[in-house]
């Protein structure tokens, strides 16, 4: 295993510490939510058997990531399939998709 290195670094004038290890960078990020998204956040990682609300968060971070790198058709195809796995819409996935790729044809 690489060295562990420490470092100070400065992200919009704001001091941020990194560790290094090997090519993995860990970076500390605070934010606040209202109580009932903790809320949300605690029943998912309990559900989901995740470690911590870190490995959530990682996870949504991953999922972003992901979507945002794809092309805008495709990343609205991704959505309305999302939306119709937890919306009542009462359209399938194939529906959905098939109402995208007419609504780029005209």
């Amino acid at each position: 295993m690489g060295a562990r290195r420490d470092r100070q670094i400065q992200v919009n004038g704001l001091p941020w510490q990194t560790s290094a290890v090997l090519l993995l960078t860990e970076v500390t990020v605070a934010t606040k939510v209202g109580i009932e998204e903790l809320k949300r956040i605690d029943a998912i990682v309990r559900r989901r058997r995740l470690l911590n609300r870190s490995d959530l968060v990682r996870q949504a971070i991953k999922l972003y990531l992901t979507l945002s790198s794809l092309d805008t058709d495709t990343r609205l195809r991704m959505l309305r399939l999302f939306n119709e796995s937890v919306g009542v819409s009462g359209k399938t996935g194939v529906q959905l998709v098939e109402e995208a790729l007419r609504e780029e044809d005209c």
